[in-house]
């Protein structure tokens, strides 16, 4: 069976000859058809299988200038795919049982649900435990296009980072590196700048699917906690968790999803059981952004007067807590979440 090696130069021979020069290095080449060269070095030295839509860029691009060519290479490439993803993951079996279990839980299905969400009635909230996928550089930035497209459609999106704001984990680093003496201090000093990491990226993420989607106040937050001394042990690191809250017609549902990365930087999207994990349960994890939704299908925030936006004060999101009894039941027991924008990072 043809590598990925052997397509790959197959297609610049073909393309050469179509009268592009100059396009001889990796780098090059990536940048012709509109992907990360670092990703492409991943899959030819075997580090990383094919991604659709890796597969969907090089065949938009070939079918350019070469349509019955391009018809044959989704195959060829999707051969590939299956076969590393067959051997990463040590799967035997038919190529169709593989073409199958690949399908269920392929990233495509994250696509087809910001399709089904994209209305005025849904709601989708996602919890950030590891670096988002959607960034420029990530595996799959494409979804940054689908879910700003869906809010422009009317979806709420409300995005979550649990381990408190970029400032407040830049202060943790800072108090780590004045006791570097102590000899286990570096191991959590990394963990903490992890999580820094993670915090721009969500932010980054963020701001490419509010500039898509154009969206005003209440249709797309990102809500981070508000941590004084982040802490990882009560949180926990994992994967991306997503709770749709949707309406088809009067029927009220809701659904779990889970985006898990898997060695060799495979992806996968999988609905979780509701035997496994109670509904309710995860959406007080959300609390209580997801109840105010339910009420008033709108995203709360807390925003402060800014002329030059011409945006008075509202604070939907502080008199949320009060209108959902668990701040007098737990007190200081629950999450506080604030919105961030670049608004206050401007004043």
């Amino acid at each position: 069976m043809a590598t990925f090696d052997t397509i790959w130069n197959e297609i610049f021979n073909k393309i050469q000859k179509n009268g592009e020069d100059a396009l001889n290095t990796v780098a090059a080449q990536a940048e012709y058809i509109g992907i990360s060269a670092a990703q492409i070095s991943r899959i030819k030295s075997g580090k990383s299988s094919l991604t659709d839509n890796v597969i969907e860029s090089i065949v938009k691009k070939v079918s350019e200038f070469d349509q019955e060519y391009a018809k044959t290479l989704t195959d060829k490439l999707k051969k590939v795919q299956f076969e590393s993803i067959k051997e990463n993951l040590g799967i035997t079996g038919r190529h169709e049982v593989v073409e199958s279990l690949v399908d269920k839980y392929s990233i495509k299905k994250a696509e087809e649900l910001f399709e089904k969400l994209s209305n005025s009635k849904s709601l989708l909230c996602v919890d950030y435990r590891d670096f988002p996928q959607a960034t420029i550089g990530g595996s799959y930035p494409v979804l940054a296009e689908r879910a700003g497209e869906a809010v422009k459609k009317g979806l709420r999106f409300a995005l979550f980072q649990p381990f408190g704001t970029a400032e407040s984990l830049r202060e943790m680093i800072s108090k780590l590196n004045k006791q570097l003496e102590h000899p286990k201090v570096m191991v959590t000093l990394k963990a903490y700048m992890y999580l820094y990491e993670l915090t721009i990226k969500v932010r980054q993420v963020y701001s490419m699917m509010k500039e898509i989607s154009k969206g005003g106040l209440g249709q797309i937050v990102l809500y981070e906690a508000q941590i004084k001394e982040p802490m990882i042990t009560a949180i926990g690191l994992q994967s991306r968790l997503f709770l749709a809250n949707y309406f088809e017609g009067n029927l009220h549902q809701k659904q779990i999803f889970e985006w898990v990365t898997a060695p060799n930087n495979e992806h996968f999207f999988i609905e979780r059981s509701q035997l496994s994990l109670d509904l309710d349960a995860v959406g007080l994890q959300f609390h209580p952004i997801h109840k105010f939704w339910e009420e008033n299908k709108t995203l709360p925030e807390n925003i402060k007067e800014n002329k030059k936006e011409n945006i008075r004060e509202k604070t939907e999101l502080s008199d949320a807590y009060k209108s959902y009894a668990l701040e007098t039941l737990l007190g200081k027991g629950i999450v506080r979440w604030q919105n961030w924008s670049e608004l206050k990072e401007e004043r």
